[in-house]
């Protein structure tokens, strides 16, 4: 449920988990949102618990399972706000932070999947975000992410520590061109790992005449890794180089 006071809305939430196998949950959530009258600019903040039960093959599989596998429980904090600067230019931050009991992660030296029983997840994530009159859509966007064991201070490896996205959209009367960049950093313990670099996509869509009466049809086409750009996690997960797809899209 959400209410609604003036500049300031707070929501609450609850969700109900019965598992066959690990039992059952209640995940309670809270936040609250204030909006400054005078200028374009909120705070925020949230916090919530989750509860995440292991896929069947992670505990049942002959080779890779563990049947001792336990579920994640975490308590998730986040805070933050955006700003609108000038008429065109808008920012936003926010700082978040996991306790998590049971994080399920895959030891590559037993060839299992195993519980780490108690990790501190926190980091930051950014977006500055310009738009213009004629069209233009300009956004970067970041998240550095830190994962530890809590009780022996190391750093969780292959779990993805930055993230950056860089976008340029164009939009003109019927027509959208995209420009999509997407850079991971997975933290990866695979010497074959390759992905300190950029992908980019270009994404078109053309809207087509048709009565609105009856829907919306769209031409669309994309090129996905543009550059053909080698981009490695793991040699028997091979990316794929450049390739592309077109279509028509009917929606009703």
């Amino acid at each position: 449920d959400i209410l609604t006071l003036g500049n300031l809305s707070m929501n609450a939430g609850v969700r109900y988990d019965d598992n066959k196998d690990f039992g059952s949950e209640i995940s309670p959530s809270g936040g609250i949102v204030y909006r400054f009258p005078d200028i374009h600019a909120l705070v925020r903040a949230q916090a919530a618990r989750g509860f995440s039960a292991p896929p069947a093959a992670w505990v049942q599989d002959p080779r890779y399972g563990n049947p001792k596998l336990n579920p994640e429980i975490a308590v998730n904090y986040q805070a933050g706000g955006q700003i609108r600067l000038f008429k065109f230019l808008d920012i936003d931050v926010n700082f978040f932070r996991a306790d998590v009991k049971d994080l399920i992660t895959f030891d590559v030296a037993a060839m299992k999947y195993k519980n780490i029983d108690a990790v501190l997840r926190q980091g930051v994530e950014g977006t500055i975000k310009a738009s213009f009159d004629f069209g233009l859509t300009l956004s970067f966007s970041g998240s550095y992410v830190d994962v530890r064991d809590d009780k022996t201070d190391r750093v969780i490896e292959d779990i993805p520590r930055t993230i950056y996205t860089a976008s340029a959209v164009y939009a003109r009367n019927a027509m959208t061109h995209a420009l999509i960049g997407k850079y991971i950093d997975h933290n990866s313990t695979f010497p074959e790992t390759k992905d300190r670099v950029f992908i980019f996509d270009y994404l078109f869509k053309l809207g087509l005449p048709f009565p609105k009466q009856y829907g919306r049809t769209s031409f669309f086409a994309a090129v996905y890794n543009l550059f053909n750009t080698t981009h490695i996690y793991r040699s028997v997960w091979p990316k794929p180089g450049r390739w592309a797809e077109a279509g028509i899209r009917f929606e009703f």
